[in-house]
């Protein structure tokens, strides 16, 4: 019972599948026996400017044959030329009207979470000037959340990839600053590894449980298969659970490596995850 539990509660991100049909996607899921799934928002899968009705109604079918659930809706937000924290206006106008406009896609889905990050300044300008653009924006994108009753998981990201939201103090500073009830903080146990933090760090900042936890192996860089890094996979699942976590571990296992065949870095994950039930790791 235990084991069906903790299973019933993982998730598997659609971003490995981009070079498969989301309907392949889907089917390998059915034959893995994964109850759950993350959305990915990207070309070809779902990207936002292709997202008629007629399509989002055939996702929702699809998705409703396989007897899953949507834990989370992710637009791509790092490769696509989206910032929310950006110094050009134009950019910055862009970003908010596209993660609105991602915002109703999430509602069509029925998905109960949106992923969002706080963007990025340029490194030659102040942080403080570039965190208040931030702010700014993520309080426009919360009140449009907030009309659809979208929760937003606000995803703190790498040094390479972001100079204002890496660590989790940041994360809880920036959701007390917003002050909005649909935003809230998610921890990716490979962005916490990388700068050495702890679960408990992120229970601690927050001051409550994150809303959602992205899950994968490293080095300790990169989104890896459980079992091809060094991480400790095991025990982060273990300490949140412990630490009263209630919500989906989402695989985030999204390393080009994987590309050309995605189901088998899935299917090793799933055999370590069910091996690490068996064995109490967690």
């Amino acid at each position: 019972m235990v084991k069906k539990k903790i299973l019933n509660r993982i998730s598997v991100m659609s971003y490995p599948y981009c070079h498969y049909s989301f309907e392949y996607f889907l089917e390998a899921m059915g034959k893995f026996q994964i109850e759950n799934i993350e959305i990915w928002g990207g070309s070809p899968h779902l990207y936002y400017e292709d997202a008629t009705e007629e399509k989002l109604n055939k996702i929702k079918k699809n998705i409703k044959e396989q007897n899953m659930k949507i834990s989370a809706y992710t637009p791509e937000q790092v490769v696509y030329p989206y910032n929310i924290a950006a110094q050009e206006p134009e950019i910055r106008r862009r970003s908010i009207k596209y993660f609105k406009e991602n915002i109703e896609i999430a509602a069509n889905l029925e998905s109960p979470l949106l992923l969002i990050n706080g963007g990025w300044g340029y490194l030659n300008e102040s942080k403080d000037e570039a965190w208040k653009r931030s702010k700014e924006s993520l309080c426009l994108i919360a009140e449009h959340a907030l009309k659809y009753n979208i929760k937003l998981a606000l995803e703190p990201l790498t040094k390479i990839s972001s100079n204002l939201i890496n660590y989790a103090k940041e994360l809880a500073q920036m959701i007390v600053e917003v002050n909005s009830p649909m935003l809230f903080g998610m921890l990716d146990v490979g962005q916490m590894a990388i700068l050495n933090e702890t679960v408990e760090d992120y229970f601690e900042a927050l001051g409550q449980s994150p809303i959602y936890i992205h899950i994968m192996d490293g080095s300790p860089e990169g989104h890896l298969a459980f079992g091809d890094g060094i991480l400790r996979v095991d025990k982060y699942i273990k300490r949140a659970i412990e630490l009263g976590y209630q919500g989906y571990f989402s695989m985030e296992i999204n390393d080009r490596r994987y590309y050309l065949d995605p189901d088998n870095a899935i299917k090793k994950s799933i055999e370590k995850l069910k091996e690490w039930v068996d064995t109490g790791a967690i």
